[in-house]
């Protein structure tokens, strides 16, 4: 989480959302993993101050840049199915409208 996002969380506050691995390309690769959530609670001053921040690892040639939003905006901000359908789990998984 720390590397994707720059969260230092433990792992007592993540919650599994699928208790079986869950393919992301079902017949082309065999890469599965497991999906998990967690809500961290901050000031408003604390989570702007992740807005806009540049995180990945850089030797993975992974490039992320954060951004803070309301959660009824993320849907129409991503343009990957995987994303949306892990959306769409923890909005099922926690009651919330996305």
């Amino acid at each position: 989480v720390k590397e994707e996002t720059g969260f230092e969380v433990q792992r007592e506050q993540l919650h599994a959302m699928n208790d079986n691995l869950i393919f992301s390309s079902p017949g082309l690769l065999d890469e599965g993993g497991y999906l998990y959530w967690c809500e961290i609670e901050l000031t408003h001053t604390e989570m702007q101050a992740f807005h806009d921040k540049t995180a990945g690892a850089a030797g993975e040639q992974e490039f992320i840049q954060t951004e803070v939003v309301p959660i009824g905006r993320v849907l129409g901000l991503v343009n990957s199915m995987t994303s949306i359908a892990q959306i769409l789990m923890y909005a099922r998984a926690r009651g919330v409208v996305v």
